[in-house]
């Protein structure tokens, strides 16, 4: 099962041995969204500051996904898209 992570908007930034990493600018942020084997990572960088969010997550389905998206620290930014 494949997951959406464009429907955020997120943008391919490096495919890699695996490794895929997705980015999205927006209010003076860039968020990023990592992802290998179903295991994400989610972080923004605010100026010189770099963010954890989730780090690790195994994600198996869609629904894990958005839930890790929009409950985190950014999730205000999608909820702002998707009204």
């Amino acid at each position: 099962m494949s997951l959406d992570v464009f429907k955020y908007g997120f943008a391919l930034s490096e495919d890699k041995d695996g490794l895929f990493s997705y980015e999205k600018k927006v209010a003076g942020m860039t968020i990023c969204l990592i992802e290998a084997a179903n295991m994400y990572t989610l972080y923004y960088w605010q100026k010189d500051n770099k963010v954890n969010v989730a780090n690790r997550y195994i994600v198996e389905t869609q629904e894990q996904l958005d839930f890790l998206i929009f409950k985190g620290r950014v999730g205000w930014v999608f909820e702002q898209q998707t009204m």
